[in-house]
């Protein structure tokens, strides 16, 4: 990304905070928060973040604007359990990190990882179960974003389409469990006729609640997955 990047890094954080921090304050309707997600995504696209997955312009535009909104709200459904959406991105920003790092990255990425861990692991002490505080739409949005933009600086060489899977293998790794659960959330709901941006008891979490764990338990359940998932993303691969 680099030192030119980071400022429009920072304005869309800024904008997706706000867009969280009004859908607190008077809750906005899916479509309307859906249509600000995806004009904050398009300016970042504007200026350059890529995935680079594939060298069709339009094709890899599609795709990134997809990333950086799905994740956003893969976050946004997680925050559904005290210390959830906190522990969550300290694991996966800790695998974004690492892996920046040993990709010799030194810039301004790196720092605004360890930032936005610092800021996490100092909430997560007042949101574990009892939660103290809340972070709410405009924490979970905030937090799902950064790790989307930054997962864009993870550097990739230009290989085959035959190889698209190995190029998306690492990032999906670091972010499985937000993966999974808006998937398993999106198509339990519709199955049952419902908006997928409609809340429920249905997530992951709920789930292992409902089967008899605590919600503290349930949290270090859904951490540990995504470490093992982290752990593995950062194995180097076989050539």
């Amino acid at each position: 990304l680099g030192l030119t990047a980071a400022p429009v890094l920072l304005v869309g954080a800024a904008a997706m905070f706000l867009v969280g921090l009004v859908d607190d304050l008077n809750p906005l309707k899916p479509a309307t928060k859906l249509v600000f997600e995806i004009a904050i995504a398009s300016f970042l696209v504007f200026f350059g973040f890529r995935l680079g997955w594939t060298q069709s312009l339009t094709l890899d535009t599609l795709l990134t604007l997809l990333w950086i909104v799905g994740f956003t709200n893969a976050f946004n459904l997680l925050d559904n359990m005290d210390g959830l959406c906190a522990g969550l991105g300290i694991i996966a920003g800790s695998g974004v990190l690492a892996v920046l790092w040993l990709n010799g990255a030194r810039g301004p990425e790196p720092t605004h990882v360890a930032l936005l861990l610092g800021s996490l692991a100092g909430f997560l002490v007042f949101n574990f179960n009892p939660a103290s505080i809340f972070m709410g739409d405009s924490g979970s949005l905030f937090i799902g974003f950064n790790l989307a933009v930054l997962g864009l600086s993870i550097d990739r060489p230009t290989i085959a389409s035959s190889e698209l899977l190995s190029i998306m293998a690492g990032p999906a790794l670091i972010l499985m469990v937000p993966i999974l659960d808006t998937t398993l959330v999106t198509l339990s709901r519709w199955n049952s006729g419902r908006s997928a941006a409609q809340g429920g008891r249905d997530h992951s979490s709920h789930r292992l609640v409902a089967i008899g764990l605590s919600e503290r338990s349930a949290d270090q359940k859904s951490t540990r997955l995504n470490s093992s998932h982290v752990s593995e993303s950062r194995m180097p691969s076989s050539a």
